[in-house]
């Protein structure tokens, strides 16, 4: 059974907005290894389209991801 998102455990950045970018950028055109997963890429990208739909809509959402 799946969490809402209220439930999703703590989680802390490891890397900074910059270090992403320059680590994707090298697993991209140099073949490093990629920043994060793509399960948690789809699910980071999941939660942005749920904060949008909850802002247009203007109420709050039960999701689970």
């Amino acid at each position: 059974e799946g969490r809402g998102i209220g439930d999703l455990p703590f989680v802390s950045a490891s890397l900074s907005i910059p270090d992403f970018y320059q680590t994707l950028y090298a697993a991209l055109r140099e073949n490093g290894p990629v920043p994060v997963s793509g399960e948690d890429g789809c699910r980071a990208v999941r939660a942005w389209e749920l904060i949008g739909q909850s802002a247009r809509d203007g109420r709050t959402l039960t999701v689970e991801l």
